[in-house]
């Protein structure tokens, strides 16, 4: 299996965080998708995966998808030899592409092209013709690049930020400082994000813990929870429990690429400005 992903071109920055590359052949074992505060767009050019429904079994998914927010871990295996694109998007981004209230697509995975209104049959065929991945991934942020879209309001993506990076900022502090009451900051992140605020900064908080585990080995988990902002080693291990259906260690132990993609703070982000548009 590998797992390979680009920045996003400056002319994306603010709207969209990278984009990805998924190639596994069909007796790779279950994964699981986990929540990380961001949408996604998928393409699926060969066999698609197949996801486990909540009576336990499993259906196969369309080839072009949107994910939005997913509020727990989402599991997939595939029916053949798997070749997926993504575009990872900032966690505001997608508004550009689609406005209105985003929470219409929390805790769901649903077809791409009823979402846009589009018939997105002739960009797969010329993605798969465009392989390898990275010359297909160019092509679509040209395809992005062209779509219309929207300014976001800059003060979504401060707070966004603000929230990333202070695991225990008050609200109604963050709110001031942005110029709006607690009230406005709640309704319009939860309608451009696709989750309330507190939400996604459990989610941020969540991350933050994995990162450090994973970049200093040694660190202990109680060391690197109360670092990240949780009040004690239970509070994130209920977390973990809650947004991966597993512990800390399982879930280290049994890090996929798919999975380890949605336990990082963006790469890029920490490295790049970003200027909404």
């Amino acid at each position: 299996m590998s797992f390979s992903r680009i920045p996003a071109r400056a002319s994306l920055c603010g709207l969209v965080d990278s984009l990805w590359c998924l190639q596994a052949p069909a007796d790779a074992p279950v994964q699981p998708v986990l929540p990380d505060g961001s949408p996604e767009w998928v393409f699926q050019l060969a066999s698609p995966y197949a996801q486990q429904q909540a009576d336990g079994g499993w259906q196969a998914q369309g080839l072009r998808l949107l994910v939005g927010q997913q509020l727990g871990p989402v599991l997939l295996r595939p029916l053949g030899p798997v070749c997926c694109l993504g575009v990872h998007f900032e966690p505001a981004g997608l508004a550009a592409w689609l406005p209105g209230d985003l929470r219409r697509f929390s805790g769901r995975i649903v077809d791409l092209d009823g979402a846009l209104g589009q018939d997105l049959q002739a960009l797969t065929q010329a993605l798969r013709q465009a392989l390898p991945w990275r010359q297909a991934l160019e092509q679509l942020q040209d395809w992005l690049e062209a779509l219309p879209r929207q300014p976001i309001e800059p003060r979504l993506t401060q707070a966004v930020q603000a929230l990333r990076e202070r695991p225990l900022a008050e609200l109604s502090a963050l709110a001031a400082e942005l110029g709006w009451s607690e009230r406005q900051l709640r309704r319009r992140f939860e309608t451009a994000v696709g989750l309330g605020p507190k939400r996604f900064q459990r989610l941020a908080r969540f991350q933050r813990v994995f990162a450090q585990a994973r970049e200093h080995e040694a660190l202990a988990w109680v060391e690197a929870a109360l670092e990240g902002g949780y009040c004690d080693q239970a509070h994130f291990s209920r977390d973990v429990r809650a947004f991966c259906g597993a512990s800390p260690r399982e879930l280290l132990r049994d890090l996929a690429p798919l999975t380890a993609h949605f336990l990082r703070l963006s790469d890029f982000s920490k490295t790049r400005q970003r200027a909404p548009r």
